[in-house]
């Protein structure tokens, strides 16, 4: 009898396993689950350590030398074996690489940048300040030659380059033009002479530094590196680097892929376990569902610009403020991009938490609005469209999110409005914007150091548009430019004299009185197979960072 009882309990314990199993869900997950799910890698496999290596994406390219024009995608994981003078933190400081120090002449026209010992090439060869002369030199020449971000390969023209529109980029390379000679000093000091005094010269100096043997010779042959990464292989189809030290990450695997498109396939069949994507991409791909996403803010902005060729700048640019205040949808009409109101980012040292309230309209400005209805009747009694005034926006050509057009058509539509959209090409957009011949302008702007209203400011002077001198409270034009100065300190001796309230207040003051409307902020996104577990600790300008910490479980 006993043995019989314990024959039934066994079976009641196996059904009621059997009906613990996991089964299908009863409906598809939301869509928007995959940018918030923190368990989306699969369980480990049992006694299994997890692989040494990880694979990711590339575009093609021309060379592997890190100072000539390369795609982002493969920029960014040539930093983990180059370094750089200076670079910046995430908070937007100034930190040094290679170099220690800087100092500056009594007139303003000789910055001393003194390097860091015991750094090394992996040739075994110190780094001096001969090879950042020679790196500098090489740099330099290709602005002069206009190919600074002029991706060659043909495929990848397919994507809108941001910098190529961008008013912020322009004022970066007047500053490199700036630089009149450089040498290296008895004390082994690189020394950099300027046509003018420019404080801000520093953040400049955030390219790659190669030995100076190597610094013209452009090939598949990439020169050596200082970074914590090697290049262990090359070839026409991609990258091998290679690390010793912590991490359970040792080898990257980097495979070739002519587009973004071939890219997101080979994601999907398996084939790589991390996809970093450029803005453009990530506006094409950041909808798609049930992948693992990181975003990574840029330092990219997207603004409207309104002319005030006849006056009413500041109303057209209000009215539309007001229609974007009570749309919330509107307000976020550059999606997947973030809605940003300032070039600025939250996490900003200088604003130490504090908010900056936008500029917002209550009350609709007389002469705009909706009329009663979409249509009208005319004497026949027949529905017809009424007639709106015309407003005229130039926009860049291939811009993405190309949605952004259409939310805006309906946002002017709001105030009584007909969108007339003009596409300019990268070569006329300039020309387009001195005729003045619009109502509005689309900006795009890149900032490569980090994003600084001091510095978007600028960028508008640079494309003819604006001179901010005078705008905003008495003294703002002060707080902004010392607020830009500070982030430039590497050890902390310039006292941080502008209070977070004074600097968010001076933001808030100068870009209420712009014909200034700000969108969005741009991003990057890298993706992560369900093998990978674990987030990367990186930021756009380098998004690899941390990547030896990843733990990939091969199936």
């Amino acid at each position: 009898m006993k043995r019989f009882a314990a024959v039934i309990l066994g079976i009641i314990v196996i059904i009621s396993g059997a009906g613990c199993q996991v089964g299908e869900p009863d409906s598809e997950p939301d869509q928007n689950a995959a940018e918030t799910l923190a368990t989306a890698t699969l369980p480990p496999p049992s006694e299994e350590s997890p692989a040494d290596t990880i694979r990711v994406a590339i575009r093609p390219e021309d060379d592997f030398h890190p100072l000539f024009p390369k795609h982002y995608a493969t920029f960014s994981l040539l930093q983990l074996v180059y370094e750089t003078l200076f670079d910046v933190t995430y908070d937007g400081r100034l930190e040094g690489v290679l170099a220690g120090s800087y100092r500056w002449s009594p007139d303003g026209l000789e910055c001393w940048i003194g390097l860091e010992e015991d750094h090394y090439f992996h040739n075994g060869q110190a780094v001096t300040a001969e090879d950042a002369r020679a790196s500098l030199e090489q740099y330099l020449a290709f602005i002069t030659a206009g190919e600074v971000d002029n991706v060659q390969a043909g495929p990848l023209n397919s994507f809108f380059q941001f910098t190529s529109f961008s008013g912020l980029e322009r004022w970066r390379l007047q500053g490199y033009q700036n630089i009149h000679s450089s040498r290296v000093s008895e004390e082994g000091d690189l020394v950099i002479t300027l046509n003018k005094a420019d404080p801000l010269l520093p953040r400049l100096l955030l390219f790659p530094i190669v030995p100076e043997s190597a610094a013209k010779i452009r090939s598949m042959n990439p020169p050596a590196g200082s970074g914590e990464w090697q290049v262990e292989s090359y070839s026409a189809g991609g990258l091998v680097l290679a690390r010793e030290g912590d991490g359970s990450v040792r080898r990257i695997e980097a495979l070739v892929y002519p587009t973004a498109v071939e890219a997101a396939y080979g994601f999907d069949q398996g084939e790589i376990d991390l996809l970093l994507m450029d803005p453009s991409e990530t506006a094409l791909y950041a909808d798609r569902s049930r992948i693992r996403k990181q975003r990574l803010e840029d330092g990219g902005y997207i603004s409207l610009f309104f002319n005030d060729r006849q006056g009413g700048a500041l109303t057209n640019r209000d009215a539309l403020l007001y229609v974007l205040g009570a749309d919330p949808e509107l307000a976020s009409m550059a999606a997947p991009f973030a809605y940003a109101g300032y070039p600025v980012f939250r996490g900003d040292f200088r604003l130490g938490g504090t908010a900056i309230p936008p500029v917002s309209v209550i009350k609709m400005p007389e002469g705009f609005g909706s009329t009663d209805s979409d249509t009208l009747d005319d004497e026949a009694g027949k529905p017809v469209t009424p007639d709106r005034p015309s407003f005229n926006l130039l926009v860049p050509q291939g811009l993405v999110p190309a949605s952004l057009i259409d939310r805006l058509s309906t946002a002017f539509l709001k105030i009584n409005r007909k969108l007339i959209v003009h596409y300019i090409e990268a070569d006329d957009w300039q020309s387009a914007l001195s005729q003045g011949r619009y109502d509005a302008a689309l900006l795009v702007d890149v900032a490569r150091f980090f994003p600084d209203p001091a510095d978007y400011l600028d960028g508008l002077h640079a494309l003819g548009l604006f001179s901010w001198t005078g705008e905003g409270g008495a003294g703002d034009q002060a707080v902004l430019q010392q607020a830009r100065l500070v982030s430039l300190e590497l050890t902390g001796r310039l006292e941080n004299n502008v209070s977070s309230t004074a600097y968010a207040g001076s933001i808030f003051r100068t870009f209420e009185s712009l014909p200034v409307a700000g969108l969005a902020a741009t991003g990057t996104m890298v993706w992560y197979s369900i093998d990978v577990e674990g987030t990367m600790a990186g930021t756009w300008r380098k998004p690899y960072r941390g990547v030896e910490d990843l733990l990939v479980w091969r199936r």
